[in-house]
């Protein structure tokens, strides 16, 4: 639960204040589910200040808090190219922040992920940092007592004493799409900032006139660099060792890296064989019987079959609390802010509510490479067949599929397509290339786990990785050409080894395996919340949802439409969270 928050007050602040509105979110989190003791680390200037909160015993081996004469540094997760201003890691964050003072552009350099601020005493100052690939969460609230910046928006809320409400447009958004898109939360009043983003708040008692929110432009300088630049593979792979080496570096703990039969997985646990991980292993999900024999086969080609740990997803299910309680969990860590395809994936296996024992390391984001939206030759003629608005009519046509929305919800979400295609095309992307920005801009920023758990990494997270995903020719990303080369160059043994793709036979191995949601002890709490109608139909059609969730009894239904379910308990959850919120604010208030 490792938590930033920055603030602007419009008032001069009294400490005493802040530290008391800080022991009160410290308790929050504490007191609901948190098997651990919080630290915290703040900095306060006048009206502007920062603090971390984090396990006491936080295995983060990086400092949150440095200091020297008129600076002060409090870093939530530092650049993993730290070393290229100091190795040591304290004079390094002071010396990158001293950077960018003087260039904000040094922000483009930093290797995601990263959030970090720093206090000048001297010019009265605060300056707060995004990564360049926006991986790293950070939301903004502005009140009636001033501006606040965290990467959890009840923290927000619960530190500025101010109430909670849903945002419903964005939850009509959501129930079409599953996750909160563009820059939308769950909260009315909380957004999320953008990508390479400079925050300075100057300190004084005036409101928006004395903050500033500036773009570095790292996507665009990505797009053209990609464009004018042919990276040679090695200069790929050499890129996505160092920043695994730099990342287990930071953590004092062991690793444990996702293997499957598919491509992406395949890149990120050849990158941890290269790497110079010592304590580490393996883990992979027994859905299909043969993407397990895929994954035990690579693994003996390097002989490390005997590091392998196999999750029976059935005895995984079993042991899992109902969904309700489930649902509940992850509205706590992510406050809302939660891709629900993702729900009952034993990929999201583990929370931050004790102390952490492991990092992970998975295939997330390689996807942007692959031409998700347009999978093979066939679409791309289909596609391109559509003429300038393709990518539009491919992604509104796919997020309207599983049905139970409103017209105006429906609307809503594409007018926010087709806002976040704009920016594509203002970024000089245009056709097939705007599907995978699409995919980049939301998926691999806003989805957890990437977004959202720090200690979750990816061999993806890689300013090369993008830039040419982003630029490359539609034809190149379906043949996954770069996750071809990096897997020979890193791992030569695994160039023989076919991808696995279940056959549809093979997908419907879960409900063989009685899986599904329906099949699983899950579909009592979808019924308790069916039966809750009053807390999901405002943005939900009523007898739609229930209409399939019958047919999902009676006859199944398509991978794709079980989703549904879950975004109705995520929704009609959520209300139960607001409250919860909103008690803690009403009682800090007494």
């Amino acid at each position: 639960m490792r938590t930033f928050l920055a603030f602007k007050l419009n008032d001069n602040i009294q400490e005493r204040q802040q530290l008391n509105n800080i022991s009160n979110l410290k308790n929050y989190y504490e007191e609901t589910y948190l098997n651990y003791t919080l630290s915290v680390d703040y900095q306060f200037h006048k009206n502007i200040g920062v603090f971390i909160l984090d396990d006491k015993s936080s295995k983060l081996e990086f400092p949150t808090s440095v200091e020297e004469e008129n600076i002060s540094v409090l870093t939530f997760f530092p650049p993993l190219n730290y070393k290229d201003f100091s190795t040591n890691k304290e004079t390094s964050i002071l010396s990158i922040s001293q950077a960018l003072i003087k260039d904000k552009k040094v922000l483009n350099d930093l290797t995601a992920p990263l959030l970090f601020s720093s206090i000048n005493k001297k010019n009265d100052e605060l300056n707060i940092y995004t990564d360049i690939l926006g991986v790293t969460r950070l939301y903004v609230l502005e009140n009636d007592k001033g501006i606040f910046w965290s990467n959890r928006p009840s923290a927000l809320h619960i530190f500025s004493g101010h109430r909670a409400k849903m945002d419903f447009e964005s939850w009509q958004s959501y129930a079409v799409a599953g996750w909160f898109m563009d820059e939308d939360s769950p909260f009315e009043n909380v957004y999320r900032v953008p990508p390479s983003t400079v925050i300075t708040a100057k300190a004084g008692t005036a409101r928006n006139n004395l903050v500033y929110m500036e773009s570095t432009k790292g996507i665009k300088e990505l797009i053209e660099t990609g464009k004018n630049t042919n990276y040679s593979i090695d200069k790929l792979v050499t890129s996505i060792l160092e920043n695994i080496n730099n990342y287990i570096e930071l953590w004092k703990l062991d690793i444990q890296a996702d293997i499957s039969g598919g491509k992406d997985s395949r890149v990120s646990a050849a990158s941890i064989l290269k790497s110079n991980a010592v304590n580490y292993s393996f883990r992979t999900i027994n859905d299909i019987d043969e993407e397990l024999n895929t994954s035990k086969l690579l693994l003996e080609k390097v002989n490390n079959n005997n590091n392998l740990r196999i999750l029976d997803p059935e005895l995984y299910i079993k042991k899992q609390p109902d969904l309700i309680e489930r649902v509940d969990r992850l509205l706590f860590e992510y406050d809302g802010d939660f891709s629900t395809v993702m729900i009952s994936s034993p990929i999201i296996e583990t929370n931050d509510f004790d102390s952490l024992k492991e990092i992970k390391i998975n295939g997330f984001g390689g996807e942007v490479g692959k031409g998700a939206y347009y999978s093979n030759e066939r679409w791309i003629a289909k596609l391109e067949a559509m003429g300038e608005d393709a990518a539009y009519k491919r992604l509104t046509n796919h997020f309207v599929k599983i049905g139970c929305v409103s017209k105006d919800s429906i609307t809503i979400m594409k007018n926010k397509v087709e806002n976040i295609l704009k920016n594509g095309r203002n970024l000089n992307i245009d056709g097939l290339k705007l599907l995978d920005y699409f995919h980049f801009i939301e998926r691999f920023r806003r989805w957890t786990p990437l977004s959202g758990q720090i200690h979750c990494y990816s061999p993806f997270i890689n300013n090369i990785f993008i830039s040419s995903a982003l630029t490359n020719k539609p034809s190149d990303n379906i043949k996954t050409n770069m996750h071809n080369k990096i897997i020979s160059t890193l791992i030569p043994e695994w160039s023989d080894v076919k991808f696995f793709k279940a056959t549809p036979e093979q997908s419907k191995e879960k409900d063989y395996k009685k899986l599904r949601l329906w099949q699983t002890k899950d579909k009592y709490s979808i019924e308790e919340i069916l039966n809750n109608s009053s807390l999901w139909n405002d943005v939900f059609i009523e007898d739609e949802v229930i209409k399939l969730w019958q047919q999902a009894k009676t006859e199944g239904i398509p991978n794709y439409k079980e989703t549904l379910f879950h975004r109705v308990a995520m929704r009609a959850r959520f209300n139960s969270y607001l409250e919860n919120i909103n008690k803690v604010i009403d009682s800090n208030s007494c």
